[in-house]
């Protein structure tokens, strides 16, 4: 059974509580006394007191895991490189690491590894509490005392030039000279110490002893910057044995022992990091010492990266090396010397454009072997030219009724990639690119803009400053109206008419636009009223300003075109053709007898229609359209017309091409006249028969369908004024020839109401002389043969060579044509020589494209003995080659071109000579050889060059002529 216990409330709170207090007592107790031991035992006052720090160096060098522990901190701390190092600070570095420090007086320490001290400020100088490890000072400044302490003992040590050393090896502190000498004080006592002496501190005394060997290399804590492959060479002035050599302290205990012959031994490719080592003999074993082998490694450069590479000719260039007391500099593979170089600070001019490939390395004589950076390129180009501002230009005036944009524009430069387009606008800078900017605005007032070229953060260039002014109206009820203005056509002109307002000077602007954003047109005028020439439809803004930039309220016009154009009336059309095959000999000998084959045109004809420009015309077969053509008059003759029953409309085209509705379709019914394509065949007296007067004539040709036949007569080959003589159905006339001259003659024929006429022939008629029979047959046969000799006909199968660029790319053809003919008719005037000739040439290339040449040529020579000189010209319808896109294109062109012209005959031989001057200029040369009267034989060569269109031509072809 439970006794009942009696609770007091509150028991373990006030236990807690308790506990509690006596906690914060003592840490209070402890705080107080570690605060009172720092007043104490410290100079200077602690900052979490509001003191000062007290300065006492910084930090040099650092190599791996260095840590400091400041007065007024609890924990260690990473150490970094220029940190400043203070009063009471302890430095501690770990395995494989190493500091360098130097002190405000100019003394400098290296610190080794696993090495532990506490520095304080004295009153005679820097003290030094190594707790352990090794410490090499370099003294270069008697008036500071390098202080170090051995229990109460305070050794002063001062130097104006030397090197020592001082270690901490289980409590035995030992000073060694390593170079130059130094004075050790304690109290009273001070002696001179040199290079060779160990002297041993204590906390009584100290003592001085002789080292073993007395000289020595490498000296105790030198540092060797070399590569891998190394040679460390150790040289002694005594006799010893073994050389002592590890990684880590105790090197005759822990390290590799090497026999030592004489005085010297070398040792190879030793690896990166601190050794220790000691020599010995029978009867001595030397202290232990130090040296760093450090690997050298490529140095590289701080500031220059893509962006940063690009400099301007002239410009001195900052560059950011590591920081060393010189370097060596290449350029291009060239050692360089023109350059100013302090603590990593690199300082380069180049005085021409064009890429520069740099390095550097350290030129201490501490390190012999260091290595080049890596090759950095630099890029010097020219300076920018100047900068040229076009919109707004200076004094420009901008209004807007809303919010506007002002567009900024300048010319353009070949800047490199590296420079960037800076716009200043009223002192804000505002990153662009290209050769424009468009920027809001939103207030009325003065602008200054200016543009500025900037390379690596530096202004290279900069341009003049433009000023311009921004005017907003808000009462913008005029542009709510407008006014239409109907024109007829593109370049009409239209009045403008204002009030003058005391002022003489105008300037009106026009715009489609209604802030005026881009201005049209901009006229200057001394009137109240002024015309502007209308070049399209729609709306349009103008205004005027005066002398002072007031504006006149802008006004709003619409301009528009009349009602589109009324249908042209068309009629029914019937016509009755005659339609003849076409061939080359029909075009020569059309060219030559005029209408000799001819053959009826379709001439569509309407009613003209006012203010057009142009008509439509459409012919349809069935639903299909066969001919849909624009011709400026109210006519169109269809050349390549064919027979059947077909419709026909027109539409008319106003100058805004506006389209009136077609016209009702209306029949065009085509059909053939009677006799076909053949036509009425003459048979005597043949073309250019020479007959006397006197002489019967019989006229005759053959049947063909008809009603009635005439034969015409005329003195004219146009038959102005004809002798018709009816036949009837006969189809001969037999008449004896009394006309004194040439005459034409030609057969009509009717058939109901369609006529159709033949071919028109010559005969020339020479009057009768009397003389004997024999003499008239001899003098009579040669004129007869001398006419029928002067025209000629032939075939000239040629080798064309044609070579052109288009589009920047070469076109060349190379191949044979044996489609040539060529026909034409030469003779004499008194003392000049003339000669017409038509050439054809036909061929196709590239598969599908056709390339011809049709060429008219005229020549007119003088006669001297046997040469011949005189004018040719030369009427060319030819092929010409192009590139469309990817594709090759043919298309036809005509050229004109003269020349001068030689010929030289020899019996039989001739040689001519042409050379034109326009166009396809060049050389063109024949020789020919006349087999008989009928027959000759020749070669041609051409050669010519249009430079116009790039292209070159060259023919050679053989000439086969047939004389008639």
């Amino acid at each position: 059974m439970r006794k009942n216990e009696k609770r007091v409330p509150g028991t373990m709170l006030g236990r807690l509580n308790s506990l509690v207090d006596t906690f914060l007592i003592l840490m209070c107790i402890c705080v107080a006394a570690f605060a009172g031991n720092q007043v104490f035992n410290t100079s200077y006052i602690p900052p979490i007191m509001g003191g000062e720090r007290i300065t006492l160096g910084q930090v040099f060098e650092l190599q791996n895991d260095v840590r400091r522990r400041s007065f007024d901190n609890f924990s260690w701390h990473d150490l970094g490189s220029n940190e400043a190092l203070f009063h009471n600070d302890r430095i501690f570095t770990d395995k494989d690491s190493t500091a360098q420090l130097e002190f405000s007086s100019g003394n400098r320490i290296k610190v080794s590894e696993e090495s532990l001290f506490k520095i304080t400020q004295e009153t005679d100088g820097i003290n030094l509490n190594i707790e352990q490890g090794i410490i090499f000072a370099t003294l270069n400044n008697a008036n500071e005392a390098f202080v170090v302490k051995v229990g109460d003992q305070i050794y002063e040590i001062t130097s104006n030039d030397s090197k020592i050393k001082i270690s901490n090896s289980n409590g035995n502190k030992e000073l060694s000279v390593l170079d130059g000498k130094a004075s050790v004080r304690l109290g009273d006592r001070e002696e001179t110490i040199e290079k060779g002496v160990r002297v041993l501190l204590t906390d009584e005394s100290y003592t001085i002893n002789q080292s073993w060997p007395s000289e020595f290399s490498p000296l105790d804590g030198d540092v060797f910057y070399v590569n891998d492959k190394n040679l460390i060479t150790f040289n002694f002035n005594e006799k010893v044995e073994k050389l002592f050599l590890s990684n880590s302290r105790s090197a005759f205990e822990n390290g590799e022992a090497h026999e030592v012959n004489g005085l010297e031994i070398a040792l190879k490719n030793l690896s990166e990091g601190t050794f220790y080592w000691q020599v010995s003999d029978v009867n001595n074993v030397s202290t232990e010492k130090s040296f760093e082998v450090v690997y050298e490694v490529i140095p590289e450069f701080e500031n220059l990266d893509e962006t940063q590479n690009t400099i301007l000719v002239d410009n001195k260039k900052l560059i950011y090396t590591q920081p060393f007391d010189d370097i060596e500099l290449m350029i291009n593979g060239k050692m360089w010397n023109d350059y100013d170089y302090d603590d990593g600070e690199l300082r380069l001019t180049f005085e021409e454009v064009g890429d520069y490939e740099i390095s550097y390395r350290n030129k201490a004589e501490d390190h012999p072997y260091a290595l080049f950076s890596r090759p950095v390129l630099i890029k010097v180009v020219a300076k920018p030219g100047e900068i040229v501002l076009k919109r707004p230009f200076n004094g420009e005036d901008y209004y807007f009724y809303d919010d506007g944009v002002v567009k900024f524009s300048w010319e353009t430069q070949d800047l490199f990639s590296e420079v960037s387009t800076y716009l200043v606008l009223n002192g804000k800078r505002q990153l662009v690119a290209g050769n424009s900017f468009s920027a809001p605005v939103t207030e009325s007032g003065e602008y200054l803009w200016s543009l500025e070229y900037v390379l690596n953060n530096e202004v290279i260039a900069r341009s003049k400053e433009n000023k311009y002014r921004v005017t907003f109206d808000d009462d913008n009820s005029a542009l709510e109206k407008g006014r239409k203005i109907v024109v007829k056509k593109p370049g009409d002109v239209i009045d403008l008419t204002w009030q003058q307002q005391g002022s003489d000077k105008f300037v009106v602007e026009v715009s489609r636009e209604r802030n005026f954003k881009t201005i049209k047109e901009s006229i200057k005028t001394t009137g109240s009223n002024t015309k502007l020439l209308i070049k399209e439809l729609g709306v349009h803004y103008w205004r005027v300003k005066n002398e002072e930039n007031k504006f006149v309220p802008p006004v709003k016009i619409i301009i528009v075109p009349p009602p589109p154009p009324k249908a042209p009336r068309i009629d029914k059309v019937e016509k009755r053709v005659q339609i003849l095959k076409k061939s080359l000999p029909l075009a020569i000998f059309n060219l030559f007898i005029d209408q000799a084959f001819a053959q009826d045109s379709v001439e569509l004809k309407w009613e003209p229609v006012s203010d057009v420009k142009e008509y439509r015309i459409q012919i349809l077969d069935g639903e299909k359209v066969i001919v849909d053509e624009k011709v400026k008059l109210n006519r169109f003759e269809w050349n390549d017309y064919l027979t059947g029953h077909f419709q026909w409309r027109v539409s008319a085209i106003d100058y805004w091409n506006q389209e009136s509705p077609f016209s009702v379709l209306e029949d065009l019914i085509i059909t053939k006249k009677f006799g076909g394509a053949k036509g009425i065949d003459l048979v005597s007296p043949r073309h250019g028969i020479a007959i006397n007067e006197g002489d019967v004539v019989e006229m005759k040709f053959n049947q063909v369908r008809g009603d009635k036949f005439f034969i015409e007569i005329s003195k004219d080959k146009y038959f102005t004024s004809i002798k018709e003589i009816a036949l009837g159905k006969k189809t001969t006339y037999t008449f004896r020839n009394k006309l004194g001259s040439s005459f034409y003659w030609r057969v009509k024929a009717i058939e109901k109401k369609d006529i159709i006429y033949s071919k028109k022939r010559r005969v020339d008629v020479t009057k009768k002389e009397i003389a004997q029979p024999k003499k008239v047959e001899s003098v009579m046969l040669p004129k007869k043969s001398k006419r029928r000799k002067s025209w000629y006909f032939g075939y000239a199968p040629e080798k064309t060579s044609y070579e052109v660029i288009s589009g920047g790319k070469k076109i060349v053809v190379d191949d044979m044509n044996f489609i040539s003919f060529y026909g034409g008719h030469k003779g004499k005037l008194d003392n000049y020589h003339y000669l017409f000739e038509l050439k054809q040439s036909s061929g196709v290339v590239f598969d599908d494209l056709g390339f011809n040449q049709t060429a008219l040529k005229g020549q007119a020579l003088k006669e001297y003995q046997r040469f011949h000189y005189g004018l040719t010209s030369l009427l060319e319808y030819r092929s010409e080659l192009e590139y469309n896109g990817s594709e090759v294109t043919s298309s036809a062109q005509f050229y004109f071109n003269l020349g001068l012209t030689g010929k030289f005959q020899y019996e039989k031989i001739s040689l001519s000579l042409d050379y034109f001057f326009l166009n396809y200029a060049g050389l063109s040369a024949q020789v020919s050889y006349e087999i008989n009267r009928n027959y000759e034989v020749g070669i041609s060569l051409e050669s010519r060059s249009n430079s116009k269109l790039e292209a070159d031509s060259t023919n050679i072809a053989l000439r086969i002529q047939y004389n008639y």
